[in-house]
């Protein structure tokens, strides 16, 4: 048994598939898949530090965008309601690949053991910290997740809908995780409500997820991702909602990937870089070449 989640890093979650490709006897894709993975997660990466630098290069780097991850925490047997702002170490790097500064704890990071993690009973001192983000991504759990409007989401962080300024910085940007999420399946045996995406690809994908992150930061700098490839963050104040994507939607999806429109893609059996499919190009272009030697010594 392993858990990829464990692992501390954006990519080095992703790169599990090498280990897991050695069960399949494809670490050929695996290893080509991950290569693709990385380049486009520095590619992105590149970008927004560029952006960055255009925008605030000659400012102090606290001018720049800051970028928290945050929720509310209950603890069931106690009771007691906590708010945290995480920094683990794959949340800083999807910020910082994002072009933004993540919000951290320096003596917390000092520790031999950190706790990747600010804790705040007090939701006053939780939402001060709150109005020094620029790009704040919530990460609190909810049963009804289709159903986490605008309101539900403050009021989940203690924020007053009818008046954010309190609580938020004026321009702040709200994201939430659960961009995409599966359609509710009931079946003879089981029901299941609507997954998140970010539970089911997000993990593998980083490259998507930085993309993804850096466009809602960066919106008019930085592409979406297309239409069927996985999206993972909505804009909570401006009113999104989640996206149920169910099986009326697996011919975008197909599509996407078979085009190869989705940043970085599954290697699919017809790819060229494939050790078979180069040496089988290799053998067509000998034979093009006999084949032409041939005619023209006829022709001469």
């Amino acid at each position: 048994v392993f858990d990829a989640t464990a692992d501390p890093g954006a990519l080095a979650r992703a790169e599990w598939i090498k280990f897991i490709s050695v069960f399949f006897n494809a670490e050929e894709k695996a290893n080509l898949y991950f290569a693709r993975e990385k380049a486009a997660f520095e590619a992105t990466s590149a970008s927004t530090a560029s952006l960055s630098a255009s925008l605030y290069g000659g400012e102090s780097a606290s001018a720049g965008k800051t970028c928290a991850w945050v929720q509310k925490y209950d603890d069931w047997y106690t009771g007691a309601t906590e708010y945290h702002v995480s920094y683990t170490t794959y949340k800083q790097e999807l910020c910082v690949g994002a072009g933004m500064t993540p919000a951290v704890d320096a003596a917390d990071l000092a520790l031999t053991t950190p706790a990747y993690k600010m804790v705040f009973t007090n939701v006053d001192e939780f939402h001060a910290k709150l109005k020094t983000y620029d790009v704040i991504i919530d990460e609190t759990y909810q049963y009804d997740v289709v159903n986490a409007a605008k309101d539900v989401v403050l009021n989940s962080l203690g924020v007053d809908p009818d008046d954010v300024s309190a609580s938020l910085k004026p321009g702040a940007l709200l994201l939430r995780t659960d961009g995409h999420v599966t359609d509710a399946v009931t079946n003879l045996t089981d029901a299941n409500g609507n997954a998140m995406d970010w539970y089911e690809s997000a993990v593998a994908r980083p490259a998507l997820v930085l993309a993804d992150l850096a466009h809602r930061a960066w919106p008019e700098d930085i592409a979406a991702p297309p239409a069927g490839c996985a999206r993972y963050f909505r804009d909570v104040l401006a009113g999104e909602m989640p996206v149920v994507n169910g099986k009326d939607k697996c011919d975008v999806w197909i599509a996407a990937e078979n085009e190869q429109m989705c940043l970085n893609n599954p290697v699919l059996a017809w790819d060229a870089e494939l050790e078979a499919n180069a040496a089988s190009k290799t053998i067509r272009a000998v034979a093009a070449m006999v084949v032409g030697a041939v005619a023209a010594m006829l022709v001469a």
